[in-house]
């Protein structure tokens, strides 16, 4: 209140009418402090009620705690840019598995491949769909999570076999660019009870913040080993 009526002072002090002030006719936020120590949020809104009999104007006051309204908003507003960089990186790192498919689209339109050769570009086209498929889900993923309906798959997996397809998606891919991709696993089977999507997501973005992070020529080394139990 006294932040208020502080307002309507300096106004008055200017010679102009509260009553017809947008400033104080409109809502009007402060911050303010409780005795604990807490940052609030106050939201002042006068609203003119009209005049009375001996011609004085009269306006109605309220004084509400818009503190978990502000904050939601700032969340949404912040979950919307997190949106749109995650749909810009998207379309981003589907042209190099779209690049990788029309190349090899490219190769196989010419006359006399051998045999060995058609396999190679069918494990290429095999693995940059799949790789393609995984950037897909991971779009989903983002509407799954907004509706709360997202779903954790658990089995026994052998984390060698995941990781190493990861890896070798990494090393057959363009983004390499001049980046060595080391990758040392564990020389006996490594089970655990696991999403294997999620594995997979989670190993893919590992390895593609390093990529991205990492200047040419370097290295990325991969290991992957049992600790105890761990």
């Amino acid at each position: 209140r006294a932040a208020f009526h502080e307002r309507a002072a300096e106004l008055i002090a200017r010679g102009e009418e509260i009553w017809s002030s947008p400033q104080l006719d409109d809502n009007i936020e402060l911050e303010a402090w409780t005795k604990d120590g807490n940052r609030k949020r106050i939201g002042f809104l006068a609203v003119p009620l009209g005049e009375t009999a001996d011609g004085r104007r009269l306006r109605l006051v309220s004084i509400t705690d818009v503190t978990q309204q502000r904050q939601f908003e700032q969340e949404l507003v912040e979950t919307n840019r997190q949106k749109d960089e995650f749909i810009a990186m998207l379309g981003h790192e589907l042209r190099n598995p779209l690049a990788a498919v029309s190349n090899a689209a490219e190769l196989l339109r010419l006359p006399g491949l051998d045999p060995p050769r058609i396999t190679r570009i069918q494990a290429i086209v095999d693995r940059q769909t799949r790789h393609m498929a995984k950037l897909l889900d991971g779009l989903l993923d983002v509407s799954r999570i907004a509706r709360g309906t997202i779903k954790v798959e658990r089995r026994m997996l052998d984390l060698r076999s995941a990781t190493l397809d990861v890896v070798n998606d990494f090393r057959d891919s363009p983004i390499m660019n001049g980046i060595e991709l080391r990758c040392t696993l564990a020389s006996e089977p490594l089970w655990v009870e696991v999403d294997a999507v999620r594995w997979t997501q989670i190993l893919d973005n590992l390895l593609s913040n390093a990529v991205k992070y990492t200047p040419a020529p370097g290295t990325i080394e991969v290991r992957l080993d049992r600790v105890d139990q761990h």
